[in-house]
């Protein structure tokens, strides 16, 4: 009596708990013990299919022959090439146990890689997505129920795939891991295509968040370092690669797809590629390649087919076509540079940076002629050491940018400290001249100097000088900077050696001092000799003529100096009343230029020569200041 009631307590206790336990497995691809025990029919279809590329309705028919078809292990990939759409079937004889419920049966197929397919059992259709949609989910698992209209026979199977090919970008492929299988309806895996993506989701979701931290640290700083120095456009241009990698990465973070042919496909598509001509703009302007238009345009014009192909108004392969002649143009770009540069003193840095350049666009271009050729390279895998999930190809585009960013900004710091350099010996050339030139500004009893000065630079090629109070020396060397400022002290001294008083005879020792040593400049200068009796001399070598209270002084224009060694400059005299005013400018006034271009002019220097020398100087700076502009006014007392 006690066995009896052990026994029932048993199956009891087992109808309670198979429920349970069968319902808990019933969503995984490989059920547990238990559910076999409930539930015998779990039939594996991995393994070897039978395959051909032909496309005839007869091959979805049982009886069909196809022994002389290719074998195909699944899970496994189709040899599909890009650009090559294929059409064919696939098939595999299932024999099914004695005492099958054939009404209750399930057919899970695995990712059937780079291609959509119908499903034939017994040469019936199952209900699937037809092989020709406008809109191409992307493959994944599924779970196909099959009703029993469809079996027609109950002890064996023939599944039958039909199957076409289209184009589909790498990244979006699902790892085909299967399952393949034939089961109850019960016990098939529960939304086997939806835990696929999540696990390929929570595969890529580490790699995409590390990406976008790293690219948006590096945008960051490329763009601070690009405000702080505007004239580095390579910062700006890798800024805006590094955000395109960003987005990106942003777009793979919110999940796979459901269409290869949706918008977001497409965005994520032409995201991802626009790097490319960005890239060449980082190369033309770290390489200085700005004198070719051509090659902007040209570099440009390649992403028309990706742009169409996000509009829809062309193929995928179009679209992967761009790319590759992209990279190859952006690749050549550089290599031609560097050709260029063979004979140039490089250093180590600039042969890296073109080599370390190259590389995107050439990874690029051979990344998808392999694929168009049926080669996925840098496939998915794990990284080293830091057991970080991630796409090679991915991988290797970070180190690159990593590689590119650092030689930017080392190239930018080193640029930073030469310029720094020179602000502090610019500041110290300023500092000398303004010495130099305010040296001699001591003006005699009966005379008031007024001068202003007002480089266009840090230093000047504008000059002025007064010998004994009476003499008064106006220049302009050609050119600005600080070539024009060295030539602007060796004319001071010049004049501070010389013993000469006459005006002519100023210029004439001016002269000879730097005849031959202007490398093809010139100085325009005038002197002016103030006498005690009220009369001036003049000597001009083609400068601007001075003014008299406000009418301009004719006087004989001779060559500038520097140009010819041996000249005779002639002298003019003029009488000049007290309360006169002569008034010296160099052409910083009169060319000084607005907005609108218009000059300042003769006529309005003839207005304002009568005014104070800063004055003057001030109202060519407000009116637009191109040049060096310096003013003498020198008035006669009595």
């Amino acid at each position: 009596m006690q066995l009896i009631m052990r026994h029932v307590l048993t199956i009891l206790l087992l109808q309670v708990l198979f429920p349970i336990l069968s319902h808990g497995q019933s969503s995984n691809a490989f059920p547990s013990f238990a559910a076999d025990v409930q539930n015998p029919l779990w039939i594996d279809l991995s393994g070897s299919w039978q395959v051909t590329f032909q496309d005839r309705t007869v091959f979805a028919e049982p009886g069909y022959d196809d022994h002389a078809w290719h074998s195909l292990t699944l899970p496994g990939e189709l040899p599909v090439r890009s650009g090559v759409h294929l059409r064919g079937w696939m098939r595999r004889r299932v024999e099914l146990p004695p005492g099958t419920d054939c009404t209750h049966l399930a057919l899970t197929l695995g990712v059937i890689t780079q291609s959509r397919y119908e499903v034939w059992l017994n040469g019936q259709r199952l209900p699937s997505e037809s092989l020709d949609p406008a809109d191409v989910r992307i493959p994944r698992p599924i779970t196909h129920l099959i009703p029993p209209c469809t079996m027609p026979y109950p002890h064996s199977l023939l599944v039958a795939i039909h199957f076409a090919s289209f184009d589909m970008h790498p990244d979006w492929r699902l790892p085909d891991q299967g399952p393949y299988l034939l089961s109850y309806q019960v016990n098939a895996p529960v939304d086997v295509g939806g835990r696929a993506l999540a696990a390929q989701r929570d595969r890529v979701g580490p790699t995409q968040i590390f990406t976008i931290a790293i690219f948006l640290m590096l945008a960051a700083l490329c763009l601070v370092a690009w405000s702080t120095d505007p004239a580095r456009t390579e910062l700006l241009w890798f800024a805006l690669v590094a955000s395109e990698r960003i987005t990106y990465s942003v777009f793979d973070l919110a999940g796979l797809y459901p269409s290869a042919s949706s918008l977001p496909a497409r965005l994520n598509f032409i995201c991802e590629f626009i790097a490319l001509p960005i890239l060449g703009e980082v190369a033309f302007s770290a390489l200085i390649i700005r004198h070719k238009r051509w090659l902007r345009v040209a570099n440009w014009l390649v992403v028309t087919p990706m742009v169409s192909f996000t509009l829809g108004w062309s193929s995928f392969n179009s679209a992967v076509v761009s790319c590759i002649v992209s990279g190859t143009l952006v690749t050549g770009f550089i290599a031609f540079n560097w050709w260029q540069q063979r004979r140039s003193h490089l250093s180590v840095e600039d042969h890296l940076l073109r080599f370390i350049l190259l590389l995107p666009g050439l990874q690029i271009a051979i990344y998808w002629i392999a694929y168009m050729n049926g080669i996925v390279l840098y496939a998915f895998g794990e990284i080293g050491w830091i057991n970080l999930p991630i796409f090679r190809f991915d991988a290797s585009w970070f180190v690159v940018a990593l590689a590119i960013f650092v030689i930017l900004m080392r190239r930018t710091l080193a640029d930073r400290r030469t310029q720094q350099r020179l602000a502090q010996e610019l500041e110290a050339a300023r500092q000398v001249q303004n010495l130099l030139v305010s040296g001699g500004q001591s003006a005699a009893d009966n005379l008031e100097i007024s001068t202003a000065y007002l480089p266009a630079q840090e230093v000047g090629g504008d000059f002025y000088y007064v010998l004994d109070g009476r003499v008064v020396v106006l220049g302009d060397v050609s050119g600005k900077g600080l070539k024009a400022a060295m030539l602007v002290s060796l004319l001071i001294g010049v004049l501070r050696d010389t013993t000469q008083r006459r005006p002519a005879a100023v210029l004439d020792a001016l002269n000879r001092a730097i005849a031959g040593q202007v490398d093809g400049g010139f100085v325009t200068c005038v002197c002016a000799r103030f006498e005690t009796d009220g009369n001036a001399t003049f000597a001009n070598a083609g400068h601007l003529p001075p003014y008299l209270d406000g009418t301009e002084i004719n006087l004989d224009s001779h060559f500038p100096l520097g140009v010819i060694r041996e000249i005779q400059y002639s002298e003019t005299t003029v009488r000049i009343s007290p309360e006169s005013v002569v008034t010296l400018v160099s052409d910083g006034v009169v060319e000084a230029m607005n907005a609108r271009r218009e000059l300042f002019g003769f006529d309005r220097t003839r207005e304002i020569s009568k005014s104070s020398a800063g004055e003057i100087v001030e109202a060519a700076r407000a009116w637009g200041q191109s040049d060096d502009i310096t003013v003498v006014t020198v008035r006669r007392k009595y």
